[in-house]
Order: structure tokens, then C-alpha cells, then sequence
């Protein structure tokens, strides 16, 4: 059981840094690009 327990937080941990990441490269590109980032909203 404890096994299982350390392997969800871990994955939880991964899907945090992940979200983390994407929402940078998200920002990254509004910040390079307004025009294509408006339009695609």
C-alpha cells in the first residue's frame, strides 16, 4: 500500500513541474507573439 502511495505523489509531483512547464512555454510564446496568441484564444 505504501508503495502505491509514494508512486501517486510522485506522479502527482510530475504532473505539477509539467503543468509548471507548460504554462511557461504558454507564456513564452503570447510573449514572443501577441497577435497569434489573441487569435488563437
Amino acid at each position: 500500500m505504501r508503495g502505491i502511495l509514494t508512486a501517486f505523489t510522485t506522479l502527482a509531483d510530475l504532473g505539477k513541474q509539467l503543468f509548471q512547464l507548460f504554462e511557461q512555454f504558454l507564456k513564452a510564446i503570447a510573449a514572443s507573439s501577441p497577435l497569434s496568441a489573441s487569435a488563437s484564444l
